[in-house]
């Protein structure tokens, strides 16, 4: 069982077990017990129900940061292979360019001299 729901187990069932005890040991009339149990079994819904929206809601957060996340995966998995090919292709073309001046210097000198 996760942290969550055993909060919200603990939540519950500690809510329900002191208002039922705090309900059954005062001195009233059935139908008012059986009024002020249904408010508070009420109250303890409504708490419950609003803590799992707020949960429902931040697992939709956190769903769409996990699709973001996968999806910018899946572009840098694609464009890796590019960005290698482009950066080997402009390795060769500057080791050529760096070739193609050492000969131009070369002659260049044998020029002059």
């Amino acid at each position: 069982m996760g942290k969550f729901q055993a909060f919200l187990a603990g939540l519950i069932f500690g809510g329900l077990a002191g208002a039922a005890a705090g309900l059954l040991s005062a001195t009233k009339p059935g139908k008012e017990l059986r009024h002020e149990l249904a408010d508070a079994y009420n109250d303890l819904y409504r708490k419950a129900m609003y803590e799992l929206e707020e949960i429902a809601d931040k697992v939709d957060e956190l769903k769409v940061k996990i699709e973001k996340n996968e999806a910018l995966h899946q572009v840098l998995e694609d464009f890796t292979p590019r960005v290698e090919a482009a950066v080997g292709k402009a390795q060769s073309a500057l080791e050529e360019t760096t070739k193609t001046t050492v000969q131009s210097q070369q002659l260049l000198q044998e020029k002059q001299t």
